[in-house]
């Protein structure tokens, strides 16, 4: 396993416009994922867990919503 440090953004003044949690969180995850992409590395499902505060499960499920939908 290779680890790469990165910067990203956990808060952002937008996230407050957001209507609702299901909202903020995929929109964290979606702005967390590009950030780590942009910076040459991606992140795991646990580690979207770990920094937002959800469960593994939660994160997947987020995820899977975004793909099919977007």
């Amino acid at each position: 396993m290779h680890l790469v440090s990165v910067r990203l953004t956990l808060y952002e003044a937008d996230d407050c416009k957001v209507i609702n949690q299901q909202e903020l969180l995929d929109k964290r995850i979606i702005r967390l994922s590009n950030e780590a992409y942009v910076q040459g590395t991606l992140l795991t499902q646990a580690d979207m867990a770990i920094l937002l505060a959800e469960s593994t499960k939660t994160i997947m499920l987020h995820g899977k919503a975004q793909y099919i939908f977007d």
